[in-house]
Order: structure tokens, then sequence, then C-alpha cells
């Protein structure tokens, strides 16, 4: 299962033209209590999270469904604005919802073309999953963004260097690497390391 939650990356998802999938390569184990990140109260506890890493897994040749906001309890999701809070629950099958929307979002028409399913569709994998790194560094006294894939190299990212980032970044959908790691550090902040699984696939014609 491949979701997507950035905005950036929504209108080269709904066209299809988005073959690079990434994903943080950790997730937090509510479980652990100790000296480990991010502190939260709960039951009037301070349990601390540890990250764990997610080792990438998928095979050449897999099938994955791919989805939008995949854990939302919404069904129906803005192709302008990737938001679904316009929607009241009880409408979401039904297509006269148009005038709660477009209070909210100024592009929506409020027609059926204006809201997609977020069971966007399937990818066939056409390369093993494989691991990057993503950090800012500085070079020459100048700050620049890297990009490192870990471990065993795969096929893709050995035949297109040195325009590895350029390459990445078009797949994802963004117009250039620039653009690309401005969004990746607003969201996940590349101040220190961070690991993302990548997923490069095509789409499956329904």
């Amino acid at each position: 299962m491949i979701n997507n939650q950035i905005k950036k990356e929504l209108p080269a998802l709904l066209s299809k033209k988005k073959t690079v999938f990434i994903s943080p390569a950790w997730k937090k184990n509510s479980s652990y209590i100790g000296d480990e990140l991010a502190p939260s109260v709960k039951n009037g506890s301070i349990v601390r999270y540890k990250y764990l890493t997610i080792q990438p897994s998928a095979k050449k040749g897999e099938i994955e469904e791919v989805f939008w906001n995949k854990d939302s309890e919404y069904k129906l999701f803005c192709k302008h604005c990737g938001n679904a809070k316009h929607f009241r629950k009880k409408l979401q099958t039904d297509k006269t919802f148009g005038d709660i929307l477009k209070r909210e979002c100024p592009n929506y028409k409020a027609t059926p073309e204006d809201y997609f399913n977020k069971n966007i569709g399937k990818v066939k994998l056409t390369r093993k999953e494989f691991q990057i790194q993503l950090f800012e560094e500085y070079h020459q006294n100048k700050k620049r963004f890297t990009v490192e894939v870990l471990g065993t190299i795969s096929q893709w990212a050995r035949s297109i260097r040195p325009s590895f980032k350029e390459k990445l970044a078009k797949g994802l959908g963004y117009k250039n690497s620039e653009e690309f790691f401005k969004e990746i550090n607003k969201q996940f902040d590349l101040s220190k390391p961070k690991k993302f699984n990548v997923k490069i696939g095509e789409w499956i014609k329904c």
C-alpha cells in the first residue's frame, strides 16, 4: 500500500505522472518508556516515543494500491486543495455538496471533476524498494541539500547518477530538486538526516 499526503505532489498523482513514491522510514513505538525522542503526557505520565526504522521490503513486480490520505475517515477530496474537511460525512457519496466546499476552496466549482476518491489506482513496481537519506549540509560555506542512497544501490539509482536528485524530484511530481527539497524540508525538517523508503512503479490501466 502506498499512501500520499503531500499537497505539492497531488497534481502529478491525479494525472498519474507521479511514478516515484517516498515514505518516512520510521514510525513511533508508543509502548516504549525511556530517554528517547518526543515526550508526551499520557494518563499523567510522561511517555517517550522511540522511533523504529522501517526497512524497505517491497519487491520488483509487486502490485501496490495507491491512496491519498489513506487513514482519513473521508473518501472524497477536493482536487484543488487536497482537503476533505469541507465535506460533511453524510454527503460523502452525494454530488450535491458543492456549496459546502466552495466557501472554503476558491477554486472549487461544485462539479464532479472537482473532487476525487482517495483510492487513486494501482502501480506495478518496476524495481525493488530501496532507502535514501536526505539532509542539509554546508559545502564551501553554502548550505545545500543532499540525497544519499543507502545499502546496496539500486540499478535505477546507479544508472542515472549524477542526475539522481533531478530524476527523483521529477518522478515525485516536482519541477526540480530545489523545489522537492524545499517541500520535504518544510514537512520533515532535514536539519538532521532523515531516512525515506523509495518505491518506483508504473500505473496499471483499469
